[in-house]
């Protein structure tokens, strides 16, 4: 099981500690190379992006549990549906 927090708003930052603005660009190259179908892409982009995509659906949802059930399925779908994003 994959242990995942919440991310402070205004925390949202790149591995490099780079404010938001460096971090969106960052998010922004890597779904284009995971359009292309780079497999180290989307490893890095679920690694930045899980902990916000949990956050996001615990606070709706209340239930542990079935938020940690999102990240992985929206890694899935950014899969399948990036080579369509960024046309």
């Amino acid at each position: 099981m994959v242990h995942m927090t919440l991310v402070p708003e205004g925390e949202f930052a790149s591995a490099s500690g780079a404010s938001a603005p460096s971090a969106n660009e960052e998010l922004v190259q890597l779904l284009k190379a995971c359009s292309l179908g780079a497999e180290a892409a989307f490893a890095t982009l679920d690694d930045a992006t899980a902990a916000r995509v949990f956050g996001l659906v615990l606070r709706p949802v209340r239930a542990r549990a079935q938020a940690e059930e999102v990240p992985p399925d929206a890694c899935l779908a950014t899969r399948h549906h990036a080579p369509h994003v960024l046309q």
